[in-house]
């Protein structure tokens, strides 16, 4: 009975914690770019919703959709770097803050989490499905979600990416989110907490009497 009570103790930890999100996250991140670099040769390009998206395999040597230095090797390094601080930085806040941190900043912090290291071991290990297509480049992520390919809108968004980098997108936008809410809630207690203006009236003659009459009322 107390292993069971620990068991679901543990569980409901576990749920709450959304650490559970972060790892189904990060394995459909994994799983899905072996897919696309075991059936797909770079370049290569598949619809799945005409107009709208397309999975289109491409091999990025930068950071998220393509940014960062032009030279592969420097990318990479700065990358590994930024992405190994993350993944320190990130477990010893989350460990650090869990108690009072609200539910969602949790999942927050898990699918940025799991972002980072999704595309950490791309950079890192370059797995051997990979290695195919480009025996002699530095490691790269692969990338495949493309969107609006085919239509007017790829001008205005061409930018290919993963599973991974959604979860980066998606945590920092929940944080931003986060951090508005926790903005107008301070707001509103400050003003709850704001000392009363206590205004002064000088009385008339005539206002004076009244208020004597009344209080004359009150005995009588």
């Amino acid at each position: 009975m107390e292993n069971e009570n620990k068991f679901k103790t543990f569980l409901k930890w576990f749920f709450h914690s959304y650490i559970w999100v972060g790892v189904l996250l990060l394995i459909i991140d994994i799983i899905s770019k072996n897919i696309v670099a075991n059936n797909m040769v770079e370049g290569d390009s598949v619809t799945v919703i005409p107009g709208f998206l397309s999975f289109t395999y491409t091999i990025n040597r930068h950071a998220a959709f393509g940014i960062g230095p032009e030279n592969a090797t420097v990318s990479k390094i700065l990358y590994i770097c930024v992405a190994s601080i993350a993944c320190i930085a990130i477990p010893i806040y989350f460990a650090k803050s869990y108690k009072k941190m609200p539910g969602y900043l949790r999942a927050a912090l898990m699918i940025i989490l799991a972002g980072a290291v999704g595309n950490l071991i791309d950079r890192v290990f370059y797995s051997p499905e990979y290695l195919h297509a480009l025996p002699d480049m530095p490691g790269g992520v692969v990338d495949f979600l493309d969107f609006f390919k085919g239509s007017a809108l790829h001008n205005v968004w061409h930018f290919i990416f993963n599973i991974a980098d959604c979860g980066v997108v998606i945590g920092v936008f929940m944080l931003f989110i986060s951090f508005i809410i926790d903005e107008i809630k301070h707001t509103k207690e400050d003003k709850k907490l704001a000392p009363v203006e206590i205004t002064t009236k000088v009385l008339s003659e005539s206002e004076k009497k009244k208020l004597e009459e009344q209080e004359m009322n009150k005995v009588e």
